[in-house]
C-alpha cells in the first residue's frame, strides 16, 4: 500500500504556527491585563491613604494650605484611578479579542485535522479494497485452475 500524503499539510501547518502565534498574543494581553490591574489596585490603596491622612488632618485645628495641597493630591489621584480603570477595561477587552481569535484559530486547525482523518481513512480503505480484489482475484484463478486440474502455482505465474 502507498503512503499516504496530505495536500493540505502545508495549510495544516500554517494554521497550527497561526494558534501558536494568537496564543502567545493572548499570553502577552493577559499579562498586560494582570499589570494594569495590579497598578489600579496600587493606586487605589495610595489615593485610599490620602483620603485618610486628610480626614484625619481634618480632625483637629485646620491647616489650609496643608488642606488644599492634600486635596489637589486627592484629586491627581482620583483621575489616577479614573485612567487606570480606563485601561483596565481596555486590556479586557483586547483580552477577549485574543481569546476569540484563539478559538477561532483552533477551530480552523482542527477542521483541517479532521478532514486529514477523513482522507487517511478513505485511503485505508481503498488499500484494503485494493488488497482484498487482488485476493479475490487470486482465489479465482486458483479455483479455476483447480477445476481444470492444472497446477494453481503455474497459473499464477502465467497470468502475471
Amino acid at each position: 500500500m502507498r503512503r499516504f500524503r496530505f495536500r493540505l499539510q502545508a495549510l495544516l501547518d500554517t494554521a497550527k504556527q497561526r494558534e501558536r502565534n494568537v496564543q502567545q498574543e493572548l499570553a502577552r494581553a493577559e499579562a498586560d491585563h494582570r499589570r494594569v490591574w495590579k497598578q489600579l489596585a496600587a493606586t487605589v490603596r495610595v489615593r485610599e491613604q490620602w483620603e485618610e491622612r486628610t480626614r484625619e488632618n481634618q480632625c483637629g485645628p485646620l491647616d489650609l494650605p496643608l488642606l488644599q495641597e492634600q486635596l489637589s493630591a486627592l484629586e491627581v489621584l482620583r483621575r489616577r484611578v479614573a485612567e487606570r480603570q480606563e485601561a483596565a477595561q481596555l486590556a479586557g477587552k483586547t483580552v477577549e479579542q485574543r481569546r476569540a481569535r484563539l478559538i477561532e484559530a483552533v477551530r480552523s486547525r482542527r477542521s483541517l485535522e479532521r478532514v486529514r482523518e477523513r482522507m487517511q481513512e478513505d485511503h485505508r480503505a481503498e488499500g484494503l479494497a485494493r488488497e482484498i480484489k487482488i485476493s479475490d482475484d487470486l482465489a479465482t484463478v486458483r479455483a479455476a485452475t483447480a477445476r481444470i486440474g492444472g497446477n494453481h502455482n503455474n497459473a499464477i505465474v502465467e497470468s502475471k
